[in-house]
C-alpha cells in the first residue's frame, strides 16, 4: 500500500510538472508546490525504507542461499552414504560364500548372489522375476507354508533341508531368512541364506561310521587277546597229547580234532585282531609291486577261471613302509571280496600309482594328511553297492552274502590293516557300476628293505636258560614245561617286577628274556629295555595276543625284534626260540 501510494503521487507530480512547462495554469499552484516539496520529502524517506527493505531482502536472501547451499550438501552426503551402503551391501552380498537369494510376496526370485549361482548352477539371467527352481518336488508344499508363514515377518534360522541343483542332484542345506520390509515397514518379500552343509555331514557320518569301527575294534581286540591266551593253552596240551606214543589211537584221533577246531578259532581270533589293529606289526620298506607281483600267480587260482585278471603297476611307483604279510592277507581279501561280486565272471583290475593328495582331499576325508602317497586300487565288474550297503562294508560280520558264505570279516580286516600301516582306504561303487578299492600308503623316506626269506630255523632244543615272564599262570606253566622238555633251564616269573627280581639275584648267564607284550605294572618292551641295562647281551622274544596303546603310542614292534603270536604250537615256540637265540643248538 504504502508504495502504491507513492507511485500515485509521484504520477500526479508529473502530470502537474508538465502543465507548468507548457504554461497551463495550474491550480492551488502554492499547494502543488507545497504537495510537491512534500511529496519529495516522502519520497526521499521512502528510498531509504526501500533500500533498508533492499539490504534486508538481499541478506535474506543470502542466508536462504546458505541454508539450500547446506542442505542440498547434507542431502548429497545422505544420498552418497546410501549410494556407498548399497554398493558395499550388495559387495557383501555378491562376494559372500554364502547363497544368499530373495523372492517378492507371489514367490519369484528377486535377488540371486553369485554364490547362488555356484551352489545351485543357474545364473542369476537364469531365475530373475521366476519361481524359485530349487525346491525338490516333495518340499514344495512344505515352501508354500513358509511363504504364508514369510509374509507375516516370521522366520526360520538353522533349519536344514534338501535343497537341488540345476544338474538334478541333491545337497543338504542349512538355512536362515529374514523378511524383507519397505520404508513403510510394510513385508515385500523374503531373503534366503543358504549354508551348503552336504559335507559338512559327510565328514560327520565319516566320524561317527570310524568312531563306532573303533569302539567294536577295542571289543573284538579285547575278545580276541584274552580267547587267544586259552587257545595257547588248548594247542600246546593237544600237542603234547598227539606227541606221547602211548595214547590210544582214539585219544589221538580227539585229539587231533580239538587241535583242528583250535587252529580255526585262532584263524578266527587272528581275523578280529587284524581288524582292531591289535596285532604286532613289523613293517618294512617296500614296494606294492613286489607284493602284486609275488601274489598275482596264487590269486589267479583264487579266483577262478571265469574271471579274468589284469595288472596295470606303475614301474616308478615309490616305497612305502608296511608290513609285507599284512599287504598280502590285505590285497587277497580285496580280490576274494571282487570275486564274490562277480559270481558270473568278469574283470579284476589291479592297478598301483603315485598320487598327491591335497589340502583340499585331505580336508573331506578324516585322518588323511596332504601329501605323497602309493595308490593300490582293486577293481571289479560286479553288481555295484548301494549307498547304504557302502556305508557299512567295514563293520564286522556284516555281509550281504547268503548263510554260510564268509564271516563278514574280510573287509574289516582290510580296514584294520590299513589304520594299522598309516594308510586311507576309499571305496567307489554304484548300482551296477562296479566297485572300486582304493588304498593309500604314505611314501616312505628310508631306504628299502630286503625281504628276506625264511631261513629254515630247525625246531632242536637248547641247554640256554629262559627267563620266562608271564603274568597267565596256565600258559606260563605250558611254555615252561614245553622249554623245559627242548632241554631249557627257564627261570620263571609271574610279573614284570618279579623278572627284575630274578634278574638281579641270578648269578649266571640268561641268555634269553621271553616275555608277554601287554602286563600289569610293565609292559614286556620296558621290561627289555631296564634287563638291558645290566643284562646288555640277554636276546628277547616277545609274544603276545595283541598290543596296546601303552607301548609308546603305537602298534609297530621295535624293527627286528623276534615277536611270536598267540597262540601258538609247541614246534613254533621251538622254532621262534632258536631264532633269537641266534643258533640252531647251543654246545651241549
Amino acid at each position: 500500500m504504502f508504495a502504491t501510494s507513492i507511485v500515485r503521487r509521484v504520477r500526479h507530480i508529473e502530470e502537474e510538472a508538465g502543465k507548468l512547462a507548457r504554461g497551463v495554469p495550474v491550480e492551488g499552484e502554492v499547494g502543488g508546490r507545497d504537495e510537491i516539496a512534500r511529496l519529495g520529502q516522502t519520497i526521499a524517506q521512502a528510498s531509504e525504507l526501500l533500500m533498508a527493505r533492499d539490504h534486508e531482502l538481499r541478506a535474506a536472501h543470502a542466508e536462504l542461499e546458505s541454508r539450500v547451499r547446506e542442505r542440498t550438501a547434507e542431502l548429497q552426503k545422505a544420498n552418497d552414504d546410501l549410494y556407498h551402503s548399497n554398493a558395499m551391501r550388495n559387495a557383501v552380498m555378491s562376494c559372500s560364500p554364502l547363497s544368499i537369494w530373495a523372492v517378492d510376496l507371489n514367490g519369484n526370485i528377486t535377488f540371486w548372489n553369485a554364490a547362488a549361482e555356484r551352489t545351485f548352477g543357474w545364473s542369476a539371467a537364469e531365475v530373475m522375476g521366476k519361481p524359485v527352481p530349487v525346491i525338490p518336488e516333495d518340499f514344495k508344499g512344505e515352501y508354500q507354508e513358509w511363504l504364508q508363514r514369510f509374509h507375516l515377518g516370521l522366520s526360520v534360522a538353522g533349519l536344514e533341508r534338501t535343497r537341488q541343483k540345476k544338474d538334478g542332484s541333491k545337497i543338504d542345506v542349512s538355512i536362515w531368512t529374514a523378511a524383507l520390509r519397505d520404508a513403510s515397514g510394510h513385508v515385500i518379500g523374503t531373503i534366503f541364506v543358504d549354508n551348503d552343509v552336504t559335507e559338512h555331514k559327510r565328514l560327520e557320518e565319516q566320524f561317527r561310521q570310524s568312531q563306532k569301527l573303533e569302539a567294536v575294534g577295542r571289543l573284538a581286540g579285547g575278545v580276541a587277546h584274552d580267547f587267544n591266551n586259552l587257545l595257547t593253552v588248548i594247542l600246546g596240551y593237544v600237542e603234547m597229547i598227539l606227541l606221547e606214543p602211548e595214547n590210544s589211537p582214539s585219544i589221538q584221533d580227539s585229539a587231533r580234532e580239538v587241535q583242528y577246531a583250535a587252529n580255526r578259532a585262532s584263524t578266527l581270533t587272528a581275523q578280529l585282531l587284524a581288524f582292531s589293529r591289535r596285532q604286532i606289526s613289523q613293517p618294512k620298506v617296500l614296494h606294492l609291486n613286489d607284493v602284486v607281483e609275488h601274489s598275482l600267480k596264487m590269486l589267479r587260482r583264487v579266483i577262478g577261471e571265469d574271471v579274468e585278471i589284469a595288472a596295470h603297476l606303475d614301474p616308478d611307483l615309490r616305497a612305502v613302509k608296511v608290513d609285507p604279510s599284512q599287504i598280502d592277507q590285505l590285497l587277497v581279501n580285496l580280490v576274494v571280496n571282487s570275486r564274490d561280486a562277480m559270481p558270473h565272471g568278469g574283470a579284476l583290475t589291479i592297478e598301483t600309482r603315485n598320487v598327491i593328495l591335497d589340502d583340499t582331499y585331505a580336508g573331506r576325508h578324516i585322518g588323511v594328511s596332504p601329501g605323497p602317497y602309493a595308490m593300490l586300487a582293486v577293481s571289479d565288474t560286479g553288481g555295484g553297492m548301494t549307498p547304504e550297503v557302502r556305508d557299512r562294508i567295514f563293520e564286522p560280520f556284516f555281509t550281504t552274502k547268503e548263510a554260510g558264505r564268509g564271516t563278514g570279516l574280510g573287509l574289516s580286516i582290510v580296514y584294520g590293516i590299513v589304520k594299522q600301516n598309516g594308510g586311507e582306504i576309499l571305496v567307489y561303487s554304484e548300482p551296477g557300476q562296479g566297485t572300486t578299492f582304493k588304498v593309500y600308503f604314505p611314501i616312505a623316506e628310508e631306504a628299502e628293505d630286503v625281504l628276506a626269506a625264511e631261513n629254515g630255523a630247525n625246531e632242536l632244543g637248547g641247554h640256554e636258560t629262559i627267563l620266562l615272564c608271564e603274568d597267565e599262570t596256565s600258559i606260563r606253566k605250558l611254555v615252561r614245561s614245553l622249554l623245559v622238555k627242548k632241554g631249557y633251564h627257564v627261570l620263571e616269573a609271574e610279573s614284570p617286577l618279579r623278572a627284575v627280581e630274578i634278574a638281579r639275584e641270578y648269578a649266571e648267564p640268561i641268555h634269553l628274556l621271553l616275555t608277554d607284550v601287554v602286563m600289569p605294572q610293565m609292559s614286556g618292551f620296558e621290561l627289555a629295555r631296564e634287563l638291558a641295562e645290566t643284562r646288555p647281551s640277554m636276546k628277547v622274544l616277545y609274544t603276545s595276543g595283541y598290543t596296546d596303546n601303552r607301548l609308546s603310542g603305537t602298534w609297530v614292534m621295535e624293527p627286528g625284534a623276534p615277536f611270536l603270536q598267540k597262540p601258538f604250537t609247541a614246534s613254533s615256540l621251538g622254532k621262534k626260540v632258536r631264532e633269537a637265540l641266534g643258533s640252531e643248538r647251543a654246545a651241549t
